[in-house]
């Protein structure tokens, strides 16, 4: 999920449970013995591992099964998620089907390039960025219910298009 606080790498998907540290005594110990729940997540799902031996794997579908299971089970309140806006794909459709607001951004974003992919490219430059080919939707996620579905809307209607909340400025007939 991010940085512990010795700033290594969380692997979210080996924790037994998504959680925060509930003092900060318990900050001071590992991860995976912490009890707080995650009140919100902004999260950016890998798509494939970044060791050579584990290239073919796709690691999306899995983590946003692990990020649905957490929310049921309530260690994750909230969480906004990017990935690629295609129905087709099945992660997506399960995001809609668990009732995502989303926002399908007009707009391309950069993904500013890891040390290993600006490596792998030959690229000395390490702050290069890269723009995905495909539109990026924002999936908005809260257990158990949108209370802030309100600020999720404010804060991104101008970035992307909201079905089902943009068209309130729309003038012409339906």
């Amino acid at each position: 999920m991010g940085p512990n606080n010795d700033d290594n790498f969380i692997d979210a998907m080996a924790l037994e449970r998504w959680a925060i540290p509930a003092t900060p005594r318990e900050a001071r110990s590992p991860p995976n013995t912490w009890t707080g729940a995650v009140p919100f997540a902004y999260i950016n799902p890998p798509y494939r591992p970044v060791t050579a031996s584990n290239r073919n794997i796709r690691l999306t579908a899995p983590f946003i099964d692990r990020l649905l299971s957490e929310m049921d089970k309530g260690h994750v309140k909230s969480a906004i998620v990017i990935l690629p806006f295609n129905p087709l794909i099945r992660s997506i459709r399960k995001l809609l089907d668990a009732g995502a607001l989303t926002c399908i951004l007009t707009e391309r974003i950069e993904f500013i390039l890891s040390l290993h992919d600006a490596e792998k490219a030959g690229r000395e430059d390490h702050n290069r960025t890269c723009r995905p080919i495909f539109p990026m939707g924002l999936f908005y996620l809260e257990k158990p219910n949108h209370t802030k579905a309100n600020d999720f809307v404010r804060i991104f209607e101008h970035y992307g298009y909201i079905p089902g909340v943009n068209l309130a400025s729309y003038e012409g007939e339906l």
